[in-house]
Protein backbone atom coordinates (compact mmCIF):
# COMPACT_ATOMS: atom_id res chain seq x y z
CA UNK A 1 0.00 0.00 0.00
CA UNK A 2 1.40 3.36 -1.04
CA UNK A 3 1.57 6.10 1.62
CA UNK A 4 -1.14 8.74 1.74
CA UNK A 5 -0.04 11.90 -0.05
CA UNK A 6 -0.90 15.31 1.41
CA UNK A 7 -1.00 18.39 -0.82
CA UNK A 8 -2.77 21.67 -1.44
CA UNK A 9 -5.69 21.44 -3.84
CA UNK A 10 -5.46 22.38 -7.49
CA UNK A 11 -8.24 24.20 -9.40
CA UNK A 12 -9.49 21.00 -11.03
CA UNK A 13 -9.91 19.37 -7.58
CA UNK A 14 -12.82 21.69 -6.67
CA UNK A 15 -15.75 19.47 -7.68
CA UNK A 16 -14.24 16.36 -6.10
CA UNK A 17 -13.68 18.24 -2.82
CA UNK A 18 -17.24 19.59 -2.72
CA UNK A 19 -18.71 16.15 -3.46
CA UNK A 20 -16.45 14.51 -0.87
CA UNK A 21 -17.31 16.96 1.92
CA UNK A 22 -21.04 16.47 1.23
CA UNK A 23 -20.62 12.67 1.21
CA UNK A 24 -18.90 12.88 4.61
CA UNK A 25 -22.03 14.55 6.03
CA UNK A 26 -20.82 18.16 6.26
CA UNK A 27 -22.32 21.36 4.90
CA UNK A 28 -20.31 21.97 1.75
CA UNK A 29 -19.66 25.32 0.16
CA UNK A 30 -20.98 25.41 -3.39
CA UNK A 31 -19.14 26.24 -6.61
CA UNK A 32 -20.27 29.88 -6.65
CA UNK A 33 -19.01 30.50 -3.09
CA UNK A 34 -15.83 28.49 -3.68
CA UNK A 35 -14.85 30.48 -6.75
CA UNK A 36 -15.94 33.90 -5.46
CA UNK A 37 -13.97 33.53 -2.22
CA UNK A 38 -10.92 31.92 -3.87
CA UNK A 39 -11.24 28.91 -1.59
CA UNK A 40 -8.81 26.03 -1.57
CA UNK A 41 -8.15 22.95 0.56
CA UNK A 42 -5.49 20.77 2.05
CA UNK A 43 -6.20 17.33 0.62
CA UNK A 44 -5.18 13.73 1.33
CA UNK A 45 -5.01 11.14 -1.45
CA UNK A 46 -4.81 7.38 -1.58
CA UNK A 47 -3.25 7.36 -5.05
CA UNK A 48 -6.09 8.93 -7.11
CA UNK A 49 -8.83 8.64 -4.44
CA UNK A 50 -9.59 11.62 -2.21
CA UNK A 51 -9.66 10.45 1.41
CA UNK A 52 -9.36 13.71 3.34
CA UNK A 53 -9.88 17.47 2.93
CA UNK A 54 -9.81 20.69 4.92
CA UNK A 55 -11.62 23.34 2.82
CA UNK A 56 -10.58 26.90 3.71
CA UNK A 57 -11.54 30.49 3.01
CA UNK A 58 -8.61 32.91 2.74
CA UNK A 59 -9.51 36.19 4.40
CA UNK A 60 -8.03 39.29 5.95
CA UNK A 61 -9.02 39.31 9.61
CA UNK A 62 -9.11 42.50 11.64
CA UNK A 63 -7.72 41.56 15.04
CA UNK A 64 -7.68 45.10 16.47
CA UNK A 65 -8.72 48.56 15.28
CA UNK A 66 -6.66 49.38 12.22
CA UNK A 67 -4.73 46.10 12.28
CA UNK A 68 -5.42 43.33 9.76
CA UNK A 69 -3.65 39.99 9.29
CA UNK A 70 -4.07 37.41 6.51
CA UNK A 71 -5.81 34.29 7.78
CA UNK A 72 -7.56 31.13 6.68
CA UNK A 73 -10.91 30.02 8.04
CA UNK A 74 -11.34 26.25 8.13
CA UNK A 75 -14.86 25.05 7.40
CA UNK A 76 -14.46 21.33 8.24
CA UNK A 77 -11.90 18.56 8.60
CA UNK A 78 -13.24 15.61 6.62
CA UNK A 79 -11.58 12.18 6.51
CA UNK A 80 -13.04 9.03 4.99
CA UNK A 81 -14.21 6.70 7.82
CA UNK A 82 -11.91 3.82 6.90
CA UNK A 83 -8.91 6.17 7.00
CA UNK A 84 -9.60 7.77 10.39
CA UNK A 85 -7.26 7.20 13.30
CA UNK A 86 -4.22 7.25 11.00
CA UNK A 87 -3.15 10.83 11.73
CA UNK A 88 -4.28 12.12 8.33
CA UNK A 89 -6.14 15.11 9.79
CA UNK A 90 -3.08 16.19 11.79
CA UNK A 91 -0.85 15.75 8.75
CA UNK A 92 -3.15 18.01 6.73
CA UNK A 93 -3.03 20.62 9.50
CA UNK A 94 0.77 20.39 9.63
CA UNK A 95 1.06 21.21 5.93
CA UNK A 96 -0.37 24.66 6.66
CA UNK A 97 2.69 25.61 8.68
CA UNK A 98 4.67 25.96 5.46
CA UNK A 99 2.02 26.27 2.73
CA UNK A 100 -0.62 28.99 2.61
CA UNK A 101 -1.45 30.50 -0.79
CA UNK A 102 -2.45 33.77 0.86
CA UNK A 103 0.49 33.86 3.28
CA UNK A 104 -1.84 33.42 6.25
CA UNK A 105 -0.50 34.11 9.73
CA UNK A 106 -3.32 32.37 11.59
CA UNK A 107 -6.00 29.73 11.04
CA UNK A 108 -9.47 29.99 12.60
CA UNK A 109 -12.30 27.54 13.21
CA UNK A 110 -15.52 27.47 15.25
CA UNK A 111 -16.38 24.61 17.59
CA UNK A 112 -18.72 24.02 20.51
CA UNK A 113 -18.45 21.74 23.56
CA UNK A 114 -14.89 21.86 24.84
CA UNK A 115 -15.29 18.28 26.08
CA UNK A 116 -16.07 16.88 22.63
CA UNK A 117 -13.57 14.81 20.67
CA UNK A 118 -13.51 17.37 17.83
CA UNK A 119 -12.74 20.27 20.20
CA UNK A 120 -9.96 18.33 21.91
CA UNK A 121 -8.52 17.34 18.50
CA UNK A 122 -8.16 21.00 17.53
CA UNK A 123 -6.50 21.79 20.85
CA UNK A 124 -3.98 18.99 20.30
CA UNK A 125 -3.25 20.45 16.88
CA UNK A 126 -2.27 23.88 18.19
CA UNK A 127 -5.58 25.77 18.34
CA UNK A 128 -6.51 27.93 21.35
CA UNK A 129 -9.80 29.66 22.26
CA UNK A 130 -9.78 33.29 21.16
CA UNK A 131 -13.44 34.28 21.38
CA UNK A 132 -16.42 32.83 23.25
CA UNK A 133 -19.89 33.32 21.77
CA UNK A 134 -23.31 32.84 23.38
CA UNK A 135 -26.49 32.52 21.36
CA UNK A 136 -28.96 34.90 23.01
CA UNK A 137 -32.50 33.66 22.40
CA UNK A 138 -36.17 34.36 22.82
CA UNK A 139 -38.94 31.98 21.85
CA UNK A 140 -41.59 34.69 22.28
CA UNK A 141 -40.52 37.65 20.12
CA UNK A 142 -44.05 39.09 20.33
CA UNK A 143 -43.41 39.95 24.00
CA UNK A 144 -40.66 42.42 23.07
CA UNK A 145 -41.80 43.53 19.62
CA UNK A 146 -42.03 47.13 18.54
CA UNK A 147 -45.48 48.69 18.35
CA UNK A 148 -44.55 51.01 15.50
CA UNK A 149 -44.26 50.33 11.79
CA UNK A 150 -40.96 48.80 10.78
CA UNK A 151 -39.05 49.14 7.54
CA UNK A 152 -37.52 45.98 6.12
CA UNK A 153 -35.83 45.53 2.77
CA UNK A 154 -35.03 42.57 0.55
CA UNK A 155 -31.33 42.87 -0.46
CA UNK A 156 -31.92 41.04 -3.74
CA UNK A 157 -34.91 43.13 -4.84
CA UNK A 158 -35.06 46.50 -3.11
CA UNK A 159 -32.90 49.57 -3.56
CA UNK A 160 -30.35 49.55 -0.72
CA UNK A 161 -28.10 52.41 0.41
CA UNK A 162 -25.04 50.18 0.51
CA UNK A 163 -22.58 53.04 0.98
CA UNK A 164 -24.54 54.33 3.98
CA UNK A 165 -24.55 50.82 5.47
CA UNK A 166 -20.77 50.53 5.17
CA UNK A 167 -20.27 53.98 6.73
CA UNK A 168 -22.54 53.12 9.67
CA UNK A 169 -20.84 49.75 10.11
CA UNK A 170 -17.40 51.39 10.33
CA UNK A 171 -18.68 53.98 12.80
CA UNK A 172 -20.38 51.54 15.16
CA UNK A 173 -18.24 48.39 14.87
CA UNK A 174 -15.23 48.54 12.62
CA UNK A 175 -13.46 51.48 14.21
CA UNK A 176 -13.39 50.07 17.73
CA UNK A 177 -13.15 46.27 17.62
CA UNK A 178 -11.60 43.22 15.95
CA UNK A 179 -12.40 39.61 15.21
CA UNK A 180 -14.09 39.99 11.83
CA UNK A 181 -13.31 39.97 8.14
CA UNK A 182 -11.94 43.25 6.81
CA UNK A 183 -14.81 45.06 5.08
CA UNK A 184 -12.52 46.45 2.42
CA UNK A 185 -12.33 42.87 1.10
CA UNK A 186 -15.90 41.82 1.76
CA UNK A 187 -18.52 44.60 1.75
CA UNK A 188 -22.01 43.35 2.44
CA UNK A 189 -23.35 44.21 -1.00
CA UNK A 190 -21.02 41.73 -2.71
CA UNK A 191 -20.91 39.14 0.07
CA UNK A 192 -24.62 38.25 0.21
CA UNK A 193 -24.97 37.05 -3.43
CA UNK A 194 -22.21 34.45 -2.92
CA UNK A 195 -22.87 33.56 0.72
CA UNK A 196 -22.81 29.77 1.30
CA UNK A 197 -26.20 29.91 3.06
CA UNK A 198 -27.92 32.14 0.51
CA UNK A 199 -30.18 29.22 -0.53
CA UNK A 200 -30.95 28.25 3.04
CA UNK A 201 -31.52 31.73 4.41
CA UNK A 202 -33.91 34.44 3.34
CA UNK A 203 -31.95 37.63 3.96
CA UNK A 204 -33.57 40.90 4.98
CA UNK A 205 -32.43 44.28 6.24
CA UNK A 206 -34.36 46.03 9.00
CA UNK A 207 -33.46 49.71 9.04
CA UNK A 208 -34.13 52.79 11.13
CA UNK A 209 -33.75 56.43 10.08
CA UNK A 210 -33.31 59.61 12.08
CA UNK A 211 -35.33 62.81 11.79
CA UNK A 212 -33.34 63.80 8.71
CA UNK A 213 -34.13 60.42 7.09
CA UNK A 214 -30.48 59.37 7.36
CA UNK A 215 -29.69 55.74 8.18
CA UNK A 216 -28.99 55.42 11.91
CA UNK A 217 -29.41 51.67 12.50
CA UNK A 218 -29.74 48.41 10.60
CA UNK A 219 -29.90 44.69 11.31
CA UNK A 220 -29.15 42.05 8.73
CA UNK A 221 -31.28 39.01 9.48
CA UNK A 222 -31.48 35.53 8.03
CA UNK A 223 -34.58 33.35 8.32
CA UNK A 224 -34.68 29.62 7.67
CA UNK A 225 -34.96 26.22 9.30
CA UNK A 226 -31.25 25.29 9.31
CA UNK A 227 -30.86 23.01 12.35
CA UNK A 228 -34.07 24.23 14.03
CA UNK A 229 -37.35 22.32 14.03
CA UNK A 230 -39.14 25.55 13.21
CA UNK A 231 -38.25 28.48 10.98
CA UNK A 232 -36.06 30.76 13.08
CA UNK A 233 -34.63 34.26 12.77
CA UNK A 234 -30.90 34.84 13.17
CA UNK A 235 -29.42 38.31 13.65
CA UNK A 236 -26.35 38.17 11.44
CA UNK A 237 -25.17 41.76 11.72
CA UNK A 238 -26.37 44.53 14.04
CA UNK A 239 -25.22 48.15 13.79
CA UNK A 240 -26.80 51.09 15.56
CA UNK A 241 -25.93 54.36 17.18
CA UNK A 242 -26.12 54.12 20.98
CA UNK A 243 -29.64 55.50 21.37
CA UNK A 244 -31.03 53.31 18.58
CA UNK A 245 -29.78 49.83 19.54
CA UNK A 246 -32.62 48.81 21.84
CA UNK A 247 -35.22 50.23 19.44
CA UNK A 248 -33.67 48.26 16.58
CA UNK A 249 -33.85 45.01 18.56
CA UNK A 250 -37.54 45.66 19.23
CA UNK A 251 -38.01 46.15 15.48
CA UNK A 252 -36.32 42.82 14.77
CA UNK A 253 -38.61 41.13 17.31
CA UNK A 254 -41.62 42.72 15.63
CA UNK A 255 -40.54 41.31 12.27
CA UNK A 256 -40.14 37.85 13.82
CA UNK A 257 -43.53 38.03 15.53
CA UNK A 258 -45.37 39.12 12.38
CA UNK A 259 -43.73 36.38 10.32
CA UNK A 260 -44.29 33.72 12.99
CA UNK A 261 -40.55 33.04 13.37
CA UNK A 262 -39.18 31.39 16.50
CA UNK A 263 -36.73 31.38 18.08
CA UNK A 264 -35.08 34.74 17.56
CA UNK A 265 -31.34 34.11 17.92
CA UNK A 266 -28.55 36.66 18.33
CA UNK A 267 -25.00 35.26 18.72
CA UNK A 268 -22.77 37.68 20.64
CA UNK A 269 -19.14 37.48 21.77
CA UNK A 270 -18.34 37.73 25.48
CA UNK A 271 -17.20 41.35 25.37
CA UNK A 272 -19.75 42.66 22.86
CA UNK A 273 -21.51 45.69 24.40
CA UNK A 274 -24.73 44.57 22.71
CA UNK A 275 -24.99 41.76 25.28
CA UNK A 276 -26.40 44.32 27.72
CA UNK A 277 -29.08 45.29 25.19
CA UNK A 278 -29.97 41.63 24.66
CA UNK A 279 -30.22 41.03 28.42
CA UNK A 280 -32.27 44.15 29.12
CA UNK A 281 -34.67 43.28 26.32
CA UNK A 282 -35.36 39.81 27.71
CA UNK A 283 -33.18 37.50 25.62
CA UNK A 284 -31.48 34.62 27.44
CA UNK A 285 -28.09 33.04 26.65
CA UNK A 286 -28.47 29.58 25.12
CA UNK A 287 -26.04 27.25 23.35
CA UNK A 288 -22.50 28.56 23.10
CA UNK A 289 -19.35 27.97 21.07
CA UNK A 290 -15.78 29.19 20.64
CA UNK A 291 -13.62 30.63 17.92
CA UNK A 292 -10.31 28.78 17.98
CA UNK A 293 -7.10 30.25 16.53
CA UNK A 294 -3.78 28.67 15.58
CA UNK A 295 -0.63 30.59 14.57
CA UNK A 296 0.77 29.27 11.29
CA UNK A 297 4.20 30.82 10.97
CA UNK A 298 6.52 33.31 12.66
CA UNK A 299 4.94 36.68 12.21
CA UNK A 300 5.18 40.32 13.17
CA UNK A 301 1.82 40.95 14.81
CA UNK A 302 1.88 44.03 16.93
CA UNK A 303 -1.59 43.52 18.38
CA UNK A 304 -2.04 40.41 20.58
CA UNK A 305 -4.57 37.77 19.62
CA UNK A 306 -7.10 37.64 22.48
CA UNK A 307 -7.69 34.47 24.44
CA UNK A 308 -11.00 33.36 25.88
CA UNK A 309 -11.39 34.41 29.51
CA UNK A 310 -9.36 37.58 29.07
CA UNK A 311 -10.61 41.05 28.27
CA UNK A 312 -11.37 40.85 24.56
CA UNK A 313 -12.19 43.43 21.96
CA UNK A 314 -13.35 40.85 19.42
CA UNK A 315 -16.92 40.83 18.13
CA UNK A 316 -18.75 38.13 16.26
CA UNK A 317 -20.50 38.90 12.97
CA UNK A 318 -22.22 35.67 12.04
CA UNK A 319 -22.75 36.77 8.44
CA UNK A 320 -19.05 35.95 8.00
CA UNK A 321 -18.57 32.85 10.07
CA UNK A 322 -21.49 30.46 9.59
Amino acid sequence: MKPISIRLSQPNDRDAILEFVTAMGFNARDKVTWDALHMYAVTAWDETRLVGAIPMEPRNLQIAPGFVVPSIHQTVVAVRPDFRGMGIGSRMQALLDTNQPNGAAIATVFRNDENSGAYRWYRRNGFSPAMHIDSWLTTHPKNISSKEDILFLNPSKDCIEWNAIEVLWRQTCGATTGGFVDRADRPLQYWLPVHPYRKRYDFALIVRRDEDCDLCAYALIGTGTLRSKTERLDILEFCATENQAELLLHDVAAYAARKGLSPLRWPLADQDPNRMIAKQTGLKPGWDFDMLVRPLRPRDIRAPIPQAGRSSIWRYHSIDFI
